[in-house]
């Protein structure tokens, strides 16, 4: 499910998704698709293509300074499990 997206960043929620607690980082453009700690936002590890620091930097900051994106974020997670 989508949540939010910063820039050409995708942040979704999939159902009933493996521990640990996490998020994909999705970009069509780079072929990105990655886990991120739902807690520390954190990288997890990568499925396709290959993150920026940058962009972890960006994920880390938009998460912190958009608590309705993170409430949401949550919310979906913890409905979704």
């Amino acid at each position: 499910r989508y949540i939010a997206a910063t820039g050409d960043l995708r942040i979704e929620i999939y159902p009933k998704d493996h521990y640990p607690a996490h998020f994909h980082v999705i970009s069509k453009q780079r072929s990105i698709n990655a886990r991120f700690s739902m807690e520390t936002f954190d990288l997890i590890s990568t499925k396709e293509g290959k993150v920026k620091e940058s962009d972890i930097r960006k994920i880390k900051n938009f998460l912190e300074t958009s608590p309705d994106v993170l409430n949401k974020l949550k919310g979906e997670y913890l409905r979704l499990q």
